[in-house]
């Protein structure tokens, strides 16, 4: 799988290549303060509407070529962390799932 207009921003920043094709392309997009905020739009929605490209079918088409050619990195899973139960909240003479649960009626 290959880089694309449908490209996403955070895709786009898995890849030092990726983010060289279009920190060429597109200066500044990048280094976007709001950068946390516009990482699920596609690379396309500023293509559009950067002013190093904007209008000139050349300069895009060479930013789409170039992304084609590069094998998408896959982002990484987020890994669940371990909640490992407090040793202090029982003795170990409560029988584990040995908790009474009441239920009120409902209306």
């Amino acid at each position: 799988m290959k880089y694309g207009p449908a490209s996403r921003i955070h895709d786009i920043l898995q890849s030092p290549q990726a983010c060289a094709v279009v920190d060429r392309a597109l200066p500044g997009l990048l280094a976007r303060e709001e950068l946390d905020r516009i990482r699920g739009l596609p690379v396309r929605y500023f293509a559009d509407r950067h002013p190093a490209i904007m209008g000139d079918p050349g300069k895009t088409a060479l930013l789409w070529h170039e992304l084609a050619t590069i094998e998408v990195v896959p982002a990484p899973r987020p890994v669940d962390p371990v909640i490992q139960p407090r040793t202090d909240y029982e003795s170990d003479d409560v029988a584990e799932g040995s908790a009474v649960a009441t239920l009120t009626a409902s209306r």
